[in-house]
């Protein structure tokens, strides 16, 4: 019995040992199975999803910028609750429009889809635009460590007819090759997973 214990407890040892020697490896790829994205597609219409105005609208500029998008169209109907406090219930589309006027992308340009709270709740509101509009292949912008999810999520858009391309953008906040050393990092990789899981398990 002792002989047992023991020798559990050196493989117990060793686990550990390999795992920590390892550690930096399984974190960064960890991190790396959440990033799909396709290479640069030049397409008439980049959709930029809601959840980050500032990278993700910056991203959506620099593609406007080098031609590889016409169109911008920003999505989303939530509201952050700081804009609240403040008493200036902008969507979250409203704020990565009002970010790329800043990044010098034309009026002209930019479109609004006051719709979806959700990645599936915009996906579904973006079929319909895509339908009613005769749209046949786009590019959709997102976090990077959210293009797996994106990915999943618009999958099915094949079935319509429907090219879609997935970009992403780079956080501000953390650096994507190490985010297990910011709050923010951590949050991020944490939260798609468990939506990952949600999203297998719901769709």
């Amino acid at each position: 019995m002792k002989k047992k214990f023991l020798f559990a407890l050196i493989s117990l040892a060793i686990l550990f040992s390999i795992l920590f020697t390892l550690r930096f490896s399984i974190l960064r790829s960890m991190g790396d199975y959440l990033k799909s994205t396709d290479p640069h597609h030049k397409t008439k219409y980049l959709f930029v999803l809601s959840g980050g105005a500032i990278e993700r609208g910056e991203s959506a500029a620099k593609l406007f910028h080098q031609g590889i998008a016409e169109k911008i169209i920003c999505t989303g109907r939530v509201i952050p609750q700081e804009l609240i406090i403040v008493n200036n219930p902008l969507f979250e589309s409203h704020l990565t429009k009002m970010w790329l006027e800043r990044k010098g992308v034309p009026d002209s340009a930019i479109y609004l889809l006051e719709f979806g709270t959700s990645t599936m709740e915009e996906s579904r509101a973006m079929l319909e635009y895509c339908q009613k509009n005769k749209i046949t292949e786009f590019t959709v912008l997102s976090s990077i460590f959210h293009t797996r999810r994106v990915r999943w999520v618009f999958k099915d858009f094949k079935n319509y007819g429907i090219t879609v391309y997935v970009a992403g953008s780079p956080a501000n906040r953390y650096d994507e090759n190490f985010w297990w050393q910011s709050e923010d990092g951590l949050l991020m990789v944490n939260n798609e997973y468990m939506k990952l899981m949600y999203y297998w398990l719901n769709y």
